[in-house]
């Protein structure tokens, strides 16, 4: 077995199982790293099964890739040199060019992982007493003493060497086309395939020049090939992209039903495929060229890239400064956390995640400028029984701090509890306060947008600064305050029509319009509206226009008689639209049956933000509507009824930062929810 195939499964095993608490670790990572995350050993054994890791470990090879040739018997995971009693760690660093991946693994006392995993491989001894080796492709450094090994990867970054001093002092050569388009004279045509990134009046001058000259070009040829489609001619080659004026093609066959039009249209066709041969032929010497080119600088970037990393290793096993001054790298539930991420800075991933150079060229966007006041973010995997939570968090700066919390401060109004429909397949509430929200635009434009587009920033806080004057923002709340609760009831049937054909014996047809069932599904949104006038006035407008009725108060707006109709009533200081008329007739009576389930009202009152799905009914959702299922996925959907809720919510600020989280709650096969995921697995591969 080869030495790469067992560095990868010691690492899938590594993934499954190597970590706990125990901070010394800890002490080895950068203190400029920009991603840490933490393995939490302790928990993942407590909350796992021993069994069933060995069990999809032996399923997968892992035990025999790892022994190899070697003498040692590998037969479940207590056999690896791992240290099972601290936490191992993931970080990421990162340089203008390049970024390096660390991963830092505890080792059992006594360990003999040299000679486990990487006897293949030439190894050495550092000046502070660490083995060192490098896999084949020199990308990936190893370094390990009696109690841990570190894993450090990366590669360069692409952009880096797209400026051209950078380029240049390295010896790396830049496309020639990105200057003169193939070394070849500019021609017309060239704009249909590079137009101009920055237009100005002199750019669009010279495109509508050009666009003339391509127009008299077309028009010139035509009249020659209508004159070629009348004689032969023969040509000369020539070592030229642009086409021969004078093309020979076989001369036309004058018969009854020959015509000048199918002759122009096959000579077109013959002087196509001139052109594109004698441009695929131009195109394939250029291709040879490119890829020698890249060839050759990535060959460059790849020695450099070698070179740095070996210096790169140095410095992580020299450290002058541990990452520990970062609190939030600490601060998890040691007993229920599988699994900490901590960024560094989210504004940062956004801005290496975006284009900044087609950005920049293209739009005049700077993303160096770009600030969110996004701080640092928290992920956390955490088990609860048989729920698997993702829970995240981000730091806000004082300012956007500031203005989230005036929008996210509101309390939902409590009449929505009264309201809860008592059978529903899922529902989603939304609280944030209009009025705020409306007042933080004008600044959020300026803080979020003007210094990226620094060409308009005058421009858009003069946008932002109008919206807010022609906007009232209080009345606006009074209309709609910004609490909103939509409840997805059980499906209902109603009749529709449908266009249908029928033919007779000579297949000749007809359409005909026939009457069908289906299920729809059924709703009911609230919201709070303290000045309902325009909301009335609409539909009293309607009514008179015969585009809605109305019922002892309940408005009802339907297409036409056989369609299903929307109900709008209006009660105290809430809004009720859906299509259900009984429930709508039970709000107005004071009848409707409202839900005991706790649960719901808590989510509702406590997030400002909720969604939740009822799992165990979409197989029943999934039938009524007639959505075909095969093959396998008649067992994962019958499934699906042994699970809880899925849930997705969101907190608002807490501690100058934003919260939310999103859980499952698994069927309650096996004892917890990492067990069942585990089976599962093991199901799969059987």
């Amino acid at each position: 077995m080869t030495s790469s195939k067992k560095c990868l499964i010691g690492l899938f095993t590594i993934a499954f199982s190597s970590l706990t608490y125990g901070q010394e670790l800890a002490q080895r990572i950068p203190a400029h790293a920009d991603m840490v995350a933490v393995l939490n050993n302790q928990a993942i054994v407590k909350h796992s099964s021993i069994e069933k890791l060995n069990q999809v470990l032996s399923q997968l090879g892992a035990f025999d890739a790892l022994q190899g040739d070697q003498q040692r018997t590998v037969d479940n995971i207590e056999d690896f040199d791992l240290d099972y009693d601290r936490n191992a760690y993931l970080y990421r660093t990162d340089s203008d060019s390049a970024y390096y991946v660390g991963i830092l693994i505890p080792l059992k006392s006594g360990h003999n992982i040299e000679k486990n995993l990487f006897s293949a491989l030439p190894t050495a001894t550092l000046s502070n007493g660490f083995r060192q080796t490098t896999t084949k492709d020199k990308k990936t450094q190893l370094a390990w003493n009696e109690n841990s090994l570190l894993i450090l990867t990366g590669n360069y970054k692409s952009h880096y060497f797209r400026n051209d001093s950078v380029a240049a002092s390295f010896g790396i050569e830049q496309p020639a086309y990105a200057d003169n388009g193939y070394d070849r004279p500019f021609s017309p045509l060239d704009l249909a395939y590079s137009p101009p990134t920055n237009v100005s009046t002199e750019n669009i001058d010279a495109i509508a020049d050009s666009i003339q000259v391509i127009a008299d070009s077309i028009a010139d040829l035509n009249v020659a090939l209508a004159d070629t489609a009348m004689q032969t001619t023969t040509i000369t080659p020539q070592d030229s992209i642009a086409p021969p004026v004078v093309i020979a093609v076989p001369p036309p066959v004058l018969t009854e039903d020959w015509n000048e039009d199918d002759a122009l249209i096959d000579t077109a066709i013959a002087y196509d495929d001139y052109y594109d041969t004698q441009y695929d032929s131009y195109n394939d010497d250029s291709y040879k060229e490119e890829m020698i080119r890249n060839a050759k600088n990535d060959s460059i970037k790849n020695s450099l890239f070698k070179a740095w990393i070996t210096t790169e290793l140095e410095q992580h096993l020299h450290l002058a400064k541990a990452s520990t001054v970062h609190k939030q790298i600490g601060k998890y539930d040691k007993n229920n956390t599988l699994v900490h991420v901590w960024v560094k800075d989210l504004d940062e991933v956004y801005r290496s995640a975006l284009p900044f150079d087609e950005l920049g060229m293209g739009l005049g966007i700077d993303m160096k400028n770009l600030n969110y006041g996004y701080q640092d973010a928290v992920l956390d995997l955490v088990q609860d029984k048989n729920v698997l939570t993702l829970k995240g968090s981000v730091g806000l700066d004082k300012d956007i701090q500031r203005l989230f919390a005036k929008m996210y401060k509101s309390k939902v109004n409590r009449k929505f509890a009264k309201y809860i429909p008592e059978n529903h397949l899922g529902y989603v509430s939304l609280n944030i306060n209009t009025e705020a929200y409306l007042n933080s635009i004008p600044l959020l434009f300026e803080r979020w947008y003007a210094p990226m587009l620094f060409q308009y920033d005058d421009l858009i806080n003069i946008a932002g600064t109008t919206l807010q004057i022609a906007l009232d923002e209080k009345a606006i709340a009074k209309v709609m305050r910004g609490d909103h609760v939509v409840f997805i009831n059980d499906l209902k049937k109603v009749k529709t029509d449908y266009i249908d054909y029928e033919y007779d014996e000579d297949y000749n047809y007809k359409e005909v319009t026939k009457t069908k069932e289906e299920e729809i599904p059924n709703f009911l949104w609230m919201f709070t509206s303290e000045d309902q006038r325009i909301f009335k006035r609409l539909l009293l407008f309607a009514e008179k226009k015969n585009q809605a009725s109305q019922s002892e108060g309940i408005f009802k707006i339907a297409k036409d008689e056989k369609s299903m109709p929307v109900y709008i009533y209006f009660k105290d200081d809430l809004v009720f639209v859906g299509n259900d008329e009984a429930q709508f007739s039970a709000i107005k009576d004071n009848r409707f049956e409202t839900s005991k389930d706790a649960s719901v009202k808590k989510q509702i009152f406590a997030n400002n933000m909720t969604a939740t799905v009822h799992t165990p009914q979409i197989p029943e959702v999934i039938r009524k509507l007639g959505i075909p299922i095969v093959g396998r996925e008649h067992k994962t959907v019958s499934s699906l009824a042994e699970y809880g809720d899925i849930t997705l919510k969101a907190n608002g600020i807490k501690k100058n930062r934003i919260e939310g989280e999103f859980s499952v709650a698994f069927p309650l096969k096996e004892n917890n929810a990492l067990q069942y995921l585990l089976q599962s697995i093991i199901d799969t591969m059987n």
